[in-house]
Formats: C-alpha cells, structure tokens, sequence
C-alpha cells in the first residue's frame, strides 16, 4: 500500500469510536493495524471446528 493510500485510510478512521489505528513495519512490510479499544475474546461456540475434510467442498 502506498504512503498516501495508508494516510488515508488512517484519516478516514479516526474518528471511528472504539477503534485505534496505527501503521508499523518497514519497507515492504509496513502494514496498517486496526486495534479495538476495549478487546474481548471470542465466545467459544464462535470458534469452527477443526475439520479439515475436503470432501465436503464437492458438489
């Protein structure tokens, strides 16, 4: 992502409340990191079972 794309995203989230933005890294891996204020864990029905069959996927 470019610098002024970056800049932008970061400006048109600001003033998301609940919500902190930040960009990190360097070069190549500089990315941008959306952090909630307050983070809270996922409840645990939420979370997918670990099924890894593909014969699923076939239709």
């Amino acid at each position: 992502m470019k610098q002024e794309d970056r800049a932008r995203v970061l400006k048109a989230v600001s003033d998301v409340p609940g919500l902190k933005v930040a960009c990190e890294g360097e070069g190549r891996n500089r990315r941008v990191v959306f952090t909630p204020d307050k983070a809270a864990p996922l409840p645990k029905r939420s979370i997918l079972p670990a099924d890894d069959d593909e014969d699923d996927l076939e239709g």
